[in-house]
């Protein structure tokens, strides 16, 4: 017979607790009590169907809730409920919903056992979340009733003393009052193997991780805010910044969402900077391809510049001044960065005060946090991990750019400058309204925190593909209008994958809080003023073409010394000459291209790069090699004849730089 469509039946139309709960009483009395034959359901089958049925009717009402009540219900049978811990123990300290296995050890049954899986040293009951700086064991908490005390006893054990008798274990059971005898501990580990078994997803269990963020598989993200797991982190300022830095302060994510946007929106690079926390869970969970950036915010100061940080920081955690996740470069090395930046990579880093010794110091440390690669220990399973990189949205201030300390291409190309006179523009000859608007930025920031990145998470899961073709709209959308040749193709693009980003996290949040104040109008408009500012600096003087007129300027002043071959005293490192293309005279600069190399990466360009986009704008001799097999490449270098003041002569690799079109291009970039 099946109780379930008898108990469905008799609950048909009506919505009233009480009637389901006496309904599932009169089905569950005759299925406790029915014999059954081959192939029928037993009565826990039963059971469990229609407590499910009622769980799908009340959501308001768990499990354990809806047991307790039929266990109280004067009507019930026994054998209906007899299996449950909770029926022999109302004491019982686990959840009321774990059921008693089947055993022949009548005593394991009487003492109302209450496992609980945990890690480390002390039992926690209910959730948890901990950090700790040390890989943690697995540990089992075993409750019993101690009769004579009238109290549930806590015994802990390793989990690996329960897969075979030990004396220790023996010992431990015995000192601590289990009422078992020596050759009784066999059975006793098999009912507790049994109970384990049959209660598994009721049995509390904590996850550990080595950092905070998305995990491998970008399936689920791992959370303070989550209270089922542990994660282990050695450094001990990062683990300061995660305890006290990743809190929740208030209880109203749409508001907060609101009221900051509200304040912001007048100055959309402002909005580039609050969004970078989201935008850096996109990313970093492969739901959008962009480029880490720092966000380099500058200017001079009691501006605002570490008011934004704040402001990036409110998704995260705690937004208030002297927040534990503010960092600084001063006295930065490799190492610290990286300690700093791995914990949470799945989280923007921010670091105050970006002046600090050395330019050389500054680009190891920026190179260091976008390029460093983790040595991942093996999975649990001993099977070995691919490494990981660490990377991170980082947020950086200070009262001059860090581009003006920074001049390898790889690097200034990850630098997003936001001078803070330029995202305040219209406040900056405005004090008092400076300052008003400061004010109520920070009471906003102080007022509530940490409440929506994590919801974010899960808006972002719940609709993975919608975002992701979104993604792909507006990145197509911003890469369209960028084509003329006076412009920082490679540096916009990793710009408009940020700025992409920033434009599905804005429909994102107006589309889950339902923003009155965010409309689809508002958000192209926030977009279009950044995509404008965007193109404006790769507009701007290109540090290839700077590299040429370097290049220019150096052959020139040596011509005498290094471009002629009638110096005895001195390496020849090229010549002006002039070579001949479908009868016609290009008038040119050989240069060695060994010799050039040396000379740009010196200067602290990527040799490789510069001359290749000196290929790009036309103004080097290229040619096509065929290298077999249908394939052809772009030659950017050829041999040239140098006749040396002691009249030997050699036939070096050269680069032709064509004079006159070379002179065009740096005029234009002037």
């Amino acid at each position: 017979m099946n109780y379930l469509q008898m108990y469905s039946n008799n609950v048909r139309g009506n919505e009233n607790y009480q009637y389901h709960l006496q309904e599932a009483i009169a089905s569950l009395k005759v299925s406790a009590t029915y014999t059954r034959g081959a192939g029928i359901p037993s009565h826990q089958i039963e059971r469990s169907a229609i407590l499910k049925a009622m769980t799908e009717v009340f959501p308001d009402k768990t499990e354990e809730e809806i047991i307790i009540d039929l266990i109280h219900a004067p009507q019930i049978v026994p054998a209906a409920v007899n299996d449950f811990m909770y029926f022999h123990h109302q004491t019982f300290p686990g959840n009321k919903a774990c059921l008693i296995p089947e055993s022949n050890l009548i005593k394991a049954k009487q003492i109302g056992l209450h496992i609980h899986n945990f890690f480390g040293s002390t039992p926690y009951s209910g959730s948890h979340f901990e950090v700790v700086n040390v890989k943690l064991a697995p540990q089992t908490i075993i409750s019993y009733y101690d009769d004579n005390l009238e109290k549930w006893v806590l015994l802990q054990v390793a989990d690996t003393d329960l897969y075979r008798v030990t004396k220790e274990f023996e010992e431990t059971c015995i000192s601590n009052g289990l009422p078992f005898q020596k050759g009784e501990f066999e059975k006793l580990m098999k009912y507790i193997s049994a109970y384990k078994e049959l209660n598994h997803r009721l049995i509390p269990s904590y996850d550990q991780y080595s950092f905070i963020g998305w995990n491998e598989d970008k399936t689920q993200f791992i959370s303070p805010r989550r209270k089922d797991c542990y994660v282990r982190i050695a450094d001990d300022k990062a683990q300061t910044m995660i305890k006290q830095g990743y809190v929740t302060k208030g209880d109203d994510a749409k508001q907060n969402v609101e009221q900051i946007l509200e304040q912001l929106k007048d100055h959309p690079l402002s909005v580039a900077v609050y969004v970078s926390s989201y935008i850096n869970v996109l990313m970093s969970g492969g739901f959008a391809s962009s480029s880490y950036l720092i966000l380099d915010i500058y200017g001079a100061k009691g501006k605002g510049k570490n008011l934004l940080q704040y402001t990036a920081m409110n998704p995260i955690g705690k937004s208030e001044e002297k927040s534990p996740l503010m960092q600084t470069w001063v006295g930065a090395t490799d190492a610290g960065i990286l300690a700093s930046i791995r914990p949470h990579s799945s989280h923007p880093a921010f670091f105050d005060d970006s002046q600090i010794q050395t330019k050389e110091t500054l680009q190891k440390a920026i190179y260091t946090a976008f390029n460093s690669s983790l040595g991942v220990k093996a999975n649990k399973d001993g099977t070995s991990r691919e490494d990981k990189n660490t990377t991170s949205i980082i947020i950086s201030t200070g009262e001059t750019s860090i581009l003006s300390m920074v001049h390898m291409d790889g690097l200034t190309r990850r630098v997003l400058p936001l001078p803070i006179d330029r995202i305040l523009e219209t406040l900056m000859n405005q004090p008092e309204k400076l300052k008003d608007w400061q004010d109520r930025l920070g009471k906003l920031l102080n007022m509530s925190y940490g409440l929506t990145l994590d919801l974010f998470v899960d808006y972002v899961l719940e609709n993975k593909e919608v975002i992701e073709k979104r993604f792909e709209k507006c990145i197509a959308l911003y890469r369209a209008d960028c084509q003329h040749i006076m412009f920082d193709h490679e540096r916009y693009n990793s710009y408009a994958k940020y700025l992409a980003s920033m434009h599905v996290v804005l429909e994102c949040l107006s589309e889950k809080y339902q923003l009155s104040s965010l409309n689809h109008e508002e958000i192209n408009r926030i977009c279009k003023y950044t995509n404008d500012y965007l193109k404006e600096i790769c507009t701007g003087r290109n540090k290839n073409i700077e590299a040429l007129e370097e290049v220019m300027a150096y052959a020139t002043t040596n011509q005498k010394k290094h471009f002629t071959e009638s110096n005895p005293n001195h390496s020849q490192y090229g010549k002006f000459s002039e070579y001949k293309v479908n009868d016609k005279i290009i008038p040119c600069l050989m240069i060695v291209t060994n010799e050039l190399n040396n000379l740009l990466n010196t200067w602290g360009y990527v040799s490789k790069n510069v001359i290749s986009s000196w290929a790009t704008y036309g103004v080097i001799r290229t040619a096509t090699s065929n290298k077999g097999g249908g394939r052809l490449s772009k030659v950017n270098s050829h041999k040239c004849s140098l006749t040396h003041a002691d009249n030997t002569k050699t036939q070096p690799y050269c680069t032709f730089i064509h004079l006159e079109d070379a002179q065009n291009l740096i005029d234009q970039n002037n």
